[in-house]
């Protein structure tokens, strides 16, 4: 039921045979294939590694991109549901790859500053506006955005959910909502479930305090999480949410160009 929801909230469709090319940092690709959900049987096994592996390469391949560290937390999840559907599973994938978190995996070029760079100033920004004590505090701490945002952003908070059970059901949100600014708030989110234990916590130990921050321990649910988000993405000012979405367009203008000069 999840495939075929998913299926329709990422407008998927039957695509063509595509033999996987080489794929540029496949020695990074392989060390996180071997330590991705290393709790669970399934990634510890030879099969379990190989289908995950080959679902990195093949995306990594059809997209004309490099291995990007991060990648492996978002595949294990459609890994995890090859069972039902490998064929399904991929293209699934490949579709949220595109439009979720292409943008944020761009690298600084042609004059361009990094898309993840500015999207970590827009998570400071977004946190100082909507909790200026948290974001004071964890400044005070010596932590930037850049320094505990970075890995929430890249696997759209799949890194931080306590199971694959908890991060597909962050997914159901992100495509039900179909936004991909929507992991900021999420990520904001987390943070203030917990800030009383963050304004409580002296600066030096702040950083282990985030180490140890979970969706899905107990401490912090899922449904908690998710409230709070789409409560602080209602209450942000339409200009905030305009600079959030400049960070995000410019690689799903590439992506897009790139497949009109494919069809034709």
């Amino acid at each position: 039921e999840r495939l075929d929801l998913w299926s329709l909230l990422l407008e998927t469709a039957a695509d063509d045979e595509h033999d996987p090319d080489d794929v540029e940092e496949a020695r990074v690709l392989e060390a996180d294939v071997r330590r991705t959900r290393q709790d669970m049987a399934e990634f510890r096994s030879n099969e379990g590694q190989a289908r995950l592996r080959t679902l990195l390469t093949r995306v990594c391949s059809r997209l004309a991109s490099p291995y990007r560290q991060g990648l492996n937390e978002i595949g294990a999840l459609f890994a995890w549901l090859w069972p039902a559907s490998e064929t399904m599973a991929q293209r699934l994938f490949e579709a949220f790859v595109r439009r979720y978190c292409c943008a944020l995996y761009e690298t600084q070029s042609q004059g361009r500053k990094s898309a993840l760079l500015g999207g970590c100033r827009c998570f400071g920004t977004l946190l100082a506006y909507h909790d200026p004590a948290l974001a004071k505090h964890l400044c005070a701490a010596g932590l930037s955005p850049a320094l505990y945002a970075t890995p929430w952003l890249l696997t759209v908070l799949a890194r931080c959910a306590s199971s694959l059970d908890d991060a597909l059901r962050l997914y159901d949100v992100v495509l039900a909502k179909g936004d991909g600014g929507l992991v900021f708030f999420l990520g904001l989110a987390l943070l203030r479930t917990q800030r009383a234990v963050f304004l409580a916590t002296p600066a030096p130990r702040v950083p282990e305090a985030l180490s140890l921050l979970h969706i899905g321990d107990g401490a912090c649910t899922v449904q908690e999480v998710v409230r709070e988000a789409l409560a602080l993405h209602a209450d942000t000012p339409t200009s905030l949410h305009e600079s959030l979405r400049r960070v995000l367009t410019y690689a799903d203008g590439r992506f897009a160009r790139e497949e009109r000069v494919a069809l034709e």
